[in-house]
């Protein structure tokens, strides 16, 4: 799959949940490169910059720890 359609499928996602929202998706190409994409939903983008800076947080965390656990989720105001 492409960007295009990875991002389409996102935003189908987002529709189905039928709540405001925001993803960013990441996932492995062939060859061993690497994708991105993000899709918002009636959602505010300054609350999605915190969800990444969490996340980014987090996975510095669990890098510096050598640890692959999946944090449990972040809140934002």
């Amino acid at each position: 799959m492409d960007n295009a359609e990875i991002q389409r499928k996102c935003e189908e996602f987002l529709e189905t949940l039928g709540i405001p929202g925001f993803v960013f998706f990441g996932w492995k190409k062939p060859d061993n490169q690497f994708g991105f994409v993000y899709s918002y939903r009636q959602f505010p983008r300054n609350i999605g910059i915190q969800g990444l800076e969490w996340a980014l947080k987090e996975l510095r965390t669990a890098e510096s720890q050598g640890t692959e656990e999946t944090p449990s989720g972040g809140e934002a105001a």
